[in-house]
């Protein structure tokens, strides 16, 4: 008879893993390792065997159930760090971007300012058209990132938001002119600016753009 639970979960992980080397026996492997989990919860050994198994028969529901019990036992970061898999699933596997998103805000929650995170909520509203979230997480990127080239993009990109998806002439103003302080021969900031001074009625300030902008256009083209 096994007396403790320390055998009891000893066997149980002997018996995954032995169920483990026979092919086709995953979903044995799995109960063993669950009924462990049942004596020693906190067994994170367990539980990381478990989001292998799970992964690798694609059982997302499952998988994410295991992950959301084994980021309650890790301190914040690494919980951050799976809860980011979590949205991952939600987003590329489940294709659930309401889902994706929430998920991605938990991360957001244990890891303020999480690169990938950041990059993943902006591509989500993005694909879902929340266009001023979007916007709103460009903008922190774009104050957030060290490389310069990677500001003058954000600055672009959230200034192209503004312009062209929630027709806010003003704040696209301000994200192209800062795009162009990073970098004043940013010929895609210049033209975007252009548009909107014309639009705007301000010919003065889009004749200069314009002849600002010649030097820095190699295509003869994109001149005229």
């Amino acid at each position: 008879a096994v007396e403790s639970d320390r055998e009891r979960a000893a066997l149980y992980r002997r018996m995954a893993s032995l169920w483990e080397e026979i092919p086709g026996s995953s979903a044995r492997a799995e109960e063993c390792l669950e009924k462990l989990l049942a004596v020693d919860p906190r067994s994170e050994d367990a539980l990381r065997s478990l989001e292998r198994l799970y992964y690798a028969e694609r059982k997302w529901a499952e998988l994410i159930d295991a992950c959301r019990r084994h980021a309650e036992l890790v301190p914040p970061p690494n919980a951050g760090e799976i809860h980011f898999q979590i949205a991952a699933i939600y987003e590329h596997e489940l294709r659930d971007p309401d889902k994706a998103i929430e998920s991605y805000l938990d991360v957001e929650t244990l890891l303020p300012n999480h690169a990938d995170t950041m990059e993943a909520l902006t591509r989500v509203y993005e694909k879902t058209a929340q266009w001023q979230k979007a916007a709103d997480v460009l903008a922190r990127r774009a104050q957030l990132a060290e490389i310069k080239s990677q500001r003058l993009e954000l600055h672009h990109k959230a200034g192209e938001i503004y312009a062209e998806k929630l027709g806010d002439a003003a704040k696209a103003e301000t994200r192209f002119v800062r795009a162009l302080e990073i970098d004043p021969t940013h010929v895609p900031s210049m033209t975007a600016l252009v548009e909107i001074y014309r639009k705007n009625g301000d010919f003065l300030k889009a004749a200069k753009l314009l002849v600002e902008a010649v030097p820095h256009t190699p295509n003869r083209l994109e001149r005229t």
